[in-house]
C-alpha cells in the first residue's frame, strides 16, 4: 500500500504495535461511538497501521518529556488528560488536554 493509493478502511492496515518508533503521515481518520481511529502511514516503509482508543488500552504511557511541541494527533482521553502520538517519532505519550474554546460568561 502506498500513500497516493489512499485506503480510508483498516481493512488493509495493521494495528499498531506498542513501541513503534517511525515517522508517520495521516491517512485518514474515522469516528465512531468508540472514538476515532487513524489510518497511518509509516513513512520509512509503506505500512499502513490503525491506531483508536481500543488499541492503547492496557499500554503503559509516559508523560510528554519535555515541552516542545510537535505535530500530533489525541488518540483518546484519559482523565483530564490526553494520550497522543507524535507523527514525526512515533511517541505515544500522556499530555495535559489543550485548552477547550468554550468559554462560559458569567450571569
Amino acid at each position: 500500500m502506498t500513500l497516493h493509493n489512499r485506503h480510508t478502511s483498516t481493512e488493509h492496515a495493521l494495528q499498531l504495535p506498542h513501541g513503534l518508533r517511525t515517522e508517520f503521515a495521516v491517512v485518514h481518520q474515522s469516528r465512531s461511538s468508540a472514538g476515532t481511529t487513524w489510518l497511518l502511514y509509516d513513512v520509512a516503509t509503506g505500512n499502513c497501521y490503525f491506531v483508536s482508543p481500543t488499541t492503547v488500552a492496557g499500554w503503559d504511557i509516559p508523560v510528554r518529556p519535555d515541552n516542545q511541541i510537535r505535530p500530533s494527533i489525541i488518540i483518546t482521553q484519559r482523565g483530564n488528560d490526553v494520550i497522543a502520538l507524535e507523527l514525526k517519532t512515533g511517541l505515544v505519550y500522556l499530555d495535559r488536554a489543550p485548552p477547550s474554546g468554550f468559554v462560559m460568561s458569567k450571569q
